[in-house]
């Protein structure tokens, strides 16, 4: 193998295990906020009851039924996070190989930072530009942002009903129902 093929097949590598990283911390973040909630809401049904297309509709449902949140003007950051999800998926279960021809086509079109390699059986991507994990954590960060300013609205009436002026929560601490810690 020449020196230039294998720089270019470490950087691919490289773009792989970025995609995977971000899309690992993007899920131990709503994995966070879904435990936090069913603490402060004393859920009975909790994020592992649920069922759905994959984890990620799990944390979506949970948001949606759950917390009963109105995220529906965010559906488009979630197609797109799923997007890149799936591809995720294609890399670590499939050897980054889409076996349906048109979807591959699909992805190819719709996001251009991709390069798909054709065969008779199968279709091969790569990253081939940081772009795309750019634009990847651009949609995060817009996505976290609207679900915080969600999440802080939907939780602030419930906190001021629980909590009075005398309780003293510590950084960090889950705001339980019926906290009775007074300041000393």
């Amino acid at each position: 193998m020449d020196e230039g093929r294998t720089v270019v097949e470490l950087q691919y590598l490289q773009r792989d295990s970025a995609l995977i990283s971000i899309l690992s911390l993007m899920e131990g973040n709503l994995n966070r906020i879904c435990s936090e909630f069913e603490i402060c809401l004393e859920s009975p049904i909790k994020l592992k009851d649920l069922s759905g297309k994959g984890s990620l509709d799990n944390y979506w449902n949970f948001f949606v039924k759950i917390i009963d949140v109105d995220i529906g003007d965010m559906k488009d950051l979630f197609r797109r996070i799923k997007d890149y999800y799936y591809l995720r998926n294609r890399i670590i279960h499939e050897k980054s190989i889409f076996k349906d021809a048109k979807k591959a086509k699909e992805f190819e079109l719709r996001y251009p930072e991709l390069k798909i390699y054709e065969d008779i059986y199968w279709h091969k991507f790569y990253i081939k530009d940081e772009k795309f994990l750019f634009n990847l954590i651009e949609i995060l960060f817009d996505f976290f942002a609207k679900l915080y300013m969600k999440l802080s609205n939907r939780i602030i009436a419930p906190i001021s009903i629980f909590i009075d002026s005398n309780t003293v929560l510590k950084p960090d601490e889950p705001i339980k129902k019926n906290d009775n810690r007074s300041k000393k």
